[in-house]
């Protein structure tokens, strides 16, 4: 399984949009060389056409390389991505309580029925 991340250089306000199959290893040598502090601010599921996709999305916002313009769409998107994919992710119990604790008097539908 192949990731896309998202990685933003705040003191250049910039954001590397990459793939990895390991994105926790990756963000450590990208740290290591990278002359300024790095923040991870999204990872979702996807490998090289999704990255593709997201780089021609932001072509706008391109800077050089994998690096595009931090700007309050591309940051708002990539934390948005990433809280899609945390929630797909998640157990369907963990969902079926965060609903019972966001809307407590709504009923959640029966999954088996149709």
């Amino acid at each position: 399984m192949s990731f896309v991340y998202f990685v933003h250089a705040p003191s250049v306000n910039l954001v590397k949009i990459g793939r990895s199959v390991d994105p926790e290893r990756r963000f450590s040598e990208l740290r290591l060389l990278s002359p300024v502090d790095l923040k991870v601010i999204g990872v979702v599921n996807g490998g090289s056409l999704v990255e593709a996709q997201f780089h021609r999305q932001f072509d706008h916002l391109h800077s050089h390389g994998e690096w595009f313009h931090a700007t309050k769409e591309l940051m708002h998107f990539a934390w948005w991505e990433s809280l899609k994919h945390l929630w797909e992710a998640a157990p369907d119990e963990w969902r079926e309580r965060a609903h019972d604790v966001l809307y407590p008097d709504v009923a959640v539908m029966d999954r088996g029925a149709a």
